[in-house]
């Protein structure tokens, strides 16, 4: 007998992940440059974040083999980032949830579409 629950695939909760991560940044963007008035610059800076993972969450949607690499490269790119320019004086679950939330979605993300990309989806049946 077969099984009517189809367990979701690894683009499909790499696309899932990277959702998550671009919600998470955008609202973190937004929300840490709230003021009452904010002037220009501080316009700037959640506008460019928002824009940066919403474009970084179209091509792994559209193109996931270029969306892949491009998280790929982003991911080492904010991880060597942020581990260079890190504060001393940051505690380590500070850094670890930097680590965790910033650039480990996006290595994930690509890990998983290069992973479905090498792995065959099985053949579905109906009737069998």
């Amino acid at each position: 007998m077969t099984s009517l629950v189809r367990t979701p695939g690894p683009l499909v909760i790499a696309r899932g992940i990277i959702l998550l991560w671009a919600a998470w940044w955008s609202f973190f963007a937004i929300a840490s440059s709230m003021n009452p008035v904010p002037p220009l610059e501080q316009l700037i800076y959640p506008a460019a974040v928002v824009a940066g993972v919403v474009v970084q969450a179209w091509l792994l949607w559209r193109w996931p083999t270029a969306g892949a690499l491009s998280a790929l490269i982003l991911g080492l790119g904010l991880a060597g980032w942020y581990l260079a320019a890190n504060n001393p004086s940051f505690p380590v679950s500070t850094v670890v949830f930097v680590l965790a939330t910033l650039p480990l979605p996006l290595l994930v993300a690509a890990s998983l579409v290069w992973w479905s990309r090498r792995s065959p989806s099985p053949a579905v049946h109906p009737g069998q």
